[in-house]
């Protein structure tokens, strides 16, 4: 189009190779022209992949190249697989308005002397880029060579530019490399509401402007992207983005990124690691998608403190859509990278949040499970990318669905042996190693002393940034060596000392910790395993010594980021000891990497099948009360109970069993009871085909769900129920995998007139299903002491246990609490039981100031107790400080919650305390989880996402009661409260 005016191209499909381009300049040529548009077309030409590399992949044709012209729109296209996009030269008043432009080769648009222009609402992502001798690429380039028209008054904003899976780009670049007389300045450019998401530090880099104004803009590290090398070769990007503007009268405002240059209000966050409130994967719904997302896992999380504040308004959170929109918020938990917390919660509609108006949720990961509901937590076993899909339908029958992938941080960083005179690495994280001078010897040791040493080095990313790790490796100094054995600089110091003492060093971002052995573990010149372990969930560090706890003492927070030296074996620039090492060994979980062969000794108490026509059992006792109603398939206990009389004691008085059994429903839609002992243990099939859980214990009744499960394949399931009140979890396992767990503790009730039996011993009420192959266990087995080691379990002492027995109030924790009463409107009486309890009148309270360990400031809690209230209204039930405080409103809770993230509040809806009788009360929080939990009589009555350790302001004590006017009246008993709890203190997550 030459010399041309007027002209509209709309609704066209244009196909243009490479070859065919031969000689053209561009599929659009246009020059000294005016007020064309070319709008709502399909444009493509033939790129396959990155120029310049050893593949030899052709050139694309180019889109456009506009010279001397004005009035000129590109809008609403559809552009492919180009070399380069689109180039303006010398024009004015250049309109490019909602385009969808990938798979460029080339620059996407590119701005040479323009007078007037609007970039607005675009899209352009997963470019395949070249090498730097080819094209230094850019998304958006403003640059002055051999102009004559200064360029002047251009807007770019609300574009999305999202490098995906593509090659790493400079994002929004400008240079006025020529410094022309006409375009010596680039003039009043309005930079706002962009979404930059990629990995070179260019993001938005724009020199020698003049009253620039960039603000708004979100810039976001894609970890996904690659380089395209000199040579050929690809590699990733650890780059994040930076905004820095060069030139007078420059305004930077209210941008996010991870790093920014000047201005005021801008947001900077980090992304070294997930663990830091200041991560960006802390704010935003699903970035952990990575080059798989659009712009809907960019949102901000609701409760993020940048909504409507900072960054681009396209990130700001929205309950609302023009259509479905099916949208996932990823929380990865913070002590076992394996397991992530899916929410489907911010699903949303033109009506809001699809959850609340009958949606279901389906959930299909990779390896073929499914699961069903818009919360759950899934288990991705194993380091490496994992995909999974969302479909969300509502009751119409409408529906919409995404498909995304989450990329597992390897648990085992490394673990390095020596055998046969070389080392090998059986860890999951690729990690880099070398060995410095050592000799490795035949039988499997590595020698080191001087500055002969092991490195892991600093490009294993994953030693970096971590709340929890496990170090171990097996010693053998030389005889009364001393100096330095682990130097991993900035993060740990291990040091042995002439006597035999280890002294270790720990720095995180909650100060140092030092650790001296309590014994001089190599006065005996032998060797031994040691093991370093960090723990985040129960906040401590901990020396093991030939898989014996030495010592273990207070310590957290998250190691550095990656920095300039690694993990080293030795000394890293000095001397170090003089020693022999094996078995070196670094994983990023608390757990001891042998706990898993420990847990496959699991005792048997008994077992029963049926064959020959007959039972065969040994150890256990029992009764069948219809002879008629098995087969050698075992006991249809539809027509027939099978009793474990009461001489199998294991259930009795229990703090831990386990009972696993084959079943095959044989009956759809069946539901009804399976396992049942009066006043003890009920599990049975609900009406939807999932397993549900009842343990009752001297804490009361406690309950766990299934979700997703398909009993009704026709299939023999192997089902197992198991229970260990050291660690507080009871847990249901299908065919060797764990599919829920819960918070329980306690002893169970004693032996009385019933037997544990596998169908209902007095009610018709069993569900169609045949039992076969029980075995019976005193310990939990070898799923539940896994799924134990996953969630984070904790079996420390509470922090404080409020005892009411005996005529006084007192903490018997252990932990040294004062307890003092306020107003005269405390008294003592007795339960129903005959236990303790406090009757609290308003305007008098109890005081609890804390012993050894503080009550505010946690990242994780778990408050219980038991409750009678006497008015439908009552400030204050307990609180402490400005952290947390339970109130009743018209006989239901309100709980808030304030921590170094906000404030929550969680209330529930169901008049629960009008009987005014004794309830069962259980708040549970924890950081990692991310979730605030009330549970009234083992039932979850609300919950509600929060996040960050719980605020330290005031004094900080416990107060159960008010003195107001308008106080808690009421009884309380048995309140206990525990810090450092995991994912198995919540039955939602």
């Amino acid at each position: 189009m030459i010399g041309v005016e007027n002209i509209t191209v709309e609704d066209v499909k244009f196909e243009l190779g490479g070859a065919d381009a031969e000689g053209m300049v561009a599929l659009f040529d246009i020059r000294d022209s005016h007020d064309i548009t070319v709008r709502n077309s399909d444009m493509a030409s033939d790129a396959e992949g990155s120029l310049g590399t050893p593949e030899g992949h052709a050139e694309a044709a180019d889109l456009a190249v506009v010279r001397r012209s004005e009035g000129i729109t590109f809008e609403g296209n559809t552009i492919t697989n180009f070399d380069q996009g689109m180039a303006f030269l010398d024009c004015r008043d250049i309109a490019v308005l909602g385009n969808d432009i990938s798979g460029l080769q080339g620059d996407g648009i590119r701005i040479g002397g323009v007078a007037g222009m609007l970039i607005e609402g675009n899209h352009l992502h997963d470019f395949l880029g070249s090498t730097t001798a080819v094209n230094h690429p850019d998304m958006i380039q403003i640059w002055s060579t051999n102009i004559t028209v200064g360029n002047a008054d251009i807007t770019i904003r609300e574009n999305f530019l999202d490098a995906g899976n593509g090659a790493n780009y400079q994002m929004i670049f400008g240079r006025n490399g020529a410094n022309s007389p006409e375009g010596a300045l680039f003039e009043n450019l309005l930079i706002e509401h962009n979404v930059l998401f990629g990995a070179h530090s260019n993001a938005i880099s724009l020199q020698d402007t003049l009253n620039a104004i960039v603000r708004n803009n979100t810039v976001l590290y894609d970890p996904d992207v690659y380089v395209v090398e000199d040579d050929g070769s690809y590699s990733g990007s650890t780059m994040v983005g930076t905004i820095e503007i060069g030139g007078a009268g420059a305004v930077i405002s209210d941008n996010v990124a991870h790093s920014v240059s000047g201005g005021t209000g801008n947001v900077v966050l980090d992304s070294s690691s997930p663990l830091l409130l200041d991560d960006y994967r802390n704010h935003f719904l699903n970035v952990e998608a990575g080059g798989d997302g659009d712009l809907r896992d960019l949102m901000l999380r609701p409760d993020s403190a940048l909504n409507g504040v900072a960054g681009s308004s396209l990130t700001w959170f929205t309950d609302h859509a023009d259509t479905l929109t099916a949208v996932v918020d990823v929380t990865i938990s913070k002590t076992d990278k394996s397991l992530v917390l899916l929410d489907a919660s911010w699903s949303r509609g033109p009506d809001g949040a699809v959850a609340a108006l009958g949606a279901s949720f389906l959930w299909t990961f990779a390896d073929g499970s499914t699961a069903t509901g818009n919360r759950i937590v899934h288990d991705f076993s194993g380091a490496g990318r994992h995909a999974y899909t969302l479909t969300v339908t509502l009751p119409d029958g409408s529906s919409d669905s995404i498909t995304r992938s989450i990329e597992i941080a390897p648990a085992v960083v490394a673990d390095i042996s020596f055998a046969g005179g070389k080392w090998s690495d059986a860890g999951e994280a690729g990690a880099t190693v070398t060995v410095y001078g050592g000799k490795i010897t035949q039988d499997g040791w590595l020698e080191i002393g001087g500055r002969d040493r092991l490195e892991i080095t600093t490009e294993t990313g994953d030693l970096f940034g971590q709340a929890s790790f496990n170090l171990g490796l097996t010693v053998d100094r030389a005889d009364g060596a001393n100096g330095l054995l682990v130097h991993f600089p900035e993060v740990l110091k291990l040091r042995l000392d002439a006597k035999g003492f280890v002294h270790i060093t720990l720095d995180t971002d909650a100060g140092q910790f030092t650790l001296d052995s309590t014994t001089a573990v190599f006065a005996d010149e032998a060797a031994h395993r040691l093991n370093v372990i960090l723990d985040g969930a129960t906040g401590s560090l901990s020396l093991v010594v030939d898989g014996v706890t030495n010592l273990r003492i207070p310590a957290g927070g998250v190691t550095a980021s990656q920095g300039h030296a690694g993990l080293t074996i030795g000394n890293t620039w000095g001397t170090g000891i003089s020693a022999q090492v094996k078995d070196i060994y670094f994983g990023t979980e608390a757990a001891m990497p042998e706990d898993a062969a420990e847990a496959d000794a699991t005792v048997v108490l008994g077992s029963l099948s049926f064959a020959g026509g007959g039972v065969v059992a040994s150890g256990l006792t029992y009764t069948i009360d219809k002879p008629g109603a098995y087969t050698d398939a075992g006991i249809d206990i539809t027509k027939g109970l099978l009793a474990l009389t009461r001489e199998n004691t294991f259930i009795f008085e229990a703090e831990r069993f386990g009972v696993a059994f084959d079943m095959n429903v044989s009956k759809a839609g069946t539901s009804g009871t399976i396992l049942y002992l009066h006043q003890t243990l009920d599990l049975s099939l609900d009406a939807s085909g999932q397993l549900v859980l009842q343990l009752n214990t001297d804490q009361g009744w406690q309950t766990i769900r299934t979700a997703g499960l398909d009993l009704e394949d026709g299939g023999l399931h192997r089902i197992s129920v198991a229970y260990d009140g050291d660690a507080g979890v009871m847990s249901i396992e299908v065919d060797g995998a764990q599919v829920a767990t819960g918070h329980q503790s306690g002893l169970t009730p004693g032996v009385k007139y019933w037997s544990l039996g596998f169908g209902h011993p007095w009610k018709d009420s069993e569900a169609s299903v045949t039992v076969d192959n029980v075995t019976i266990s005193d310990e939990p087995g070898i799923q539940l002491a896994t799924a134990t080691r996953k969630l984070a379990v904790t079996a420390d002492a509470p922090e404080l246990v409020l005892d009411f027995e005996g005529g006084a109030i007192s903490d018997t924790s252990g932990l040294g609490a004062t307890v003092a009463v306020l107003g005269g409107g405390i008294t003592l009486g007795t339960r129903a039981d005959g236990t303790g309890h406090a009757e609290i009148t308003h305007g008098s309270s109890i005081v609890v100031a804390p012993g050894a360990e503080p009550l505010a400031g946690q990242d994780s809690f778990l408050v219980t107790f038991d409750l009678r209230t006497d008015a439908a209204s009552g400030r204050n039930v307990f609180g402490i400080g400005g952290a947390l405080g339970l109130d009743v409103e018209g006989d239901d809770f309100v709980f808030h919650l304030t921590t170094s993230q906000g404030s929550f509040t969680l209330e529930t809806s169901t008049d629960v305390l009008a009987d005014r009788d004794w309830h069962e009360v259980a708040i549970a929080y924890a950081d990692a989880q991310g979730l605030l939990e009330l549970r009234v009589d083992g039932q979850v009555l609300g919950a509600i996402e929060a996040g960050g350790a719980t605020l330290v302001q005031g004094d900080d004590v416990l107060e159960i009661g008010s003195s107001l006017a308008d106080g808690f009246d009421g009884g309380i008993d048995d309140f206990v409260y525990r810090t450092g709890i995991g994912s198995n203190a919540f039955l939602l997550g």
